[in-house]
């Protein structure tokens, strides 16, 4: 792809790869959610958030993204299923540890 460019800078070609890439991230991130969930649900973690079906949004077996817009409503979509998995977690943690250690791995905002 970097000879490609070189011969040709086409930018089109540019941002296709790049929400290729893209795609393929924020799918294999689903994956690796309902694997981390399933792994939480099973030790008894955050069950609330951890136990359930698995996220599967159906733009997981659809075709590409083609445009930025469409991507970012995917992220979203998946970004507040990690932020409450997150949140969840982080409310767990603050029971064991105090605020000041828990900070590094917990939002501040």
């Amino acid at each position: 792809m970097a000879i490609w460019q070189k011969l040709r800078p086409d930018e089109s070609i540019v941002e296709r790869h790049d929400l290729r890439e893209m795609n393929h991230n924020l799918r294999r991130t689903v994956w690796e959610y309902n694997q981390l969930r399933e792994d939480l649900c099973e030790n008894r973690f955050a069950v609330e958030q951890s136990c359930g079906a698995p996220f599967v949004p159906k733009w997981v077996y659809q075709k590409n993204a083609t445009t930025l817009a469409e991507q970012e409503a995917r992220e979203g979509d998946l970004d507040a299923r990690v932020i409450a998995l997150w949140e969840a977690a982080c409310k767990r943690l603050e029971k064991v540890i105090s605020w000041e250690d828990s900070r590094p791995y917990c939002s501040i905002e």
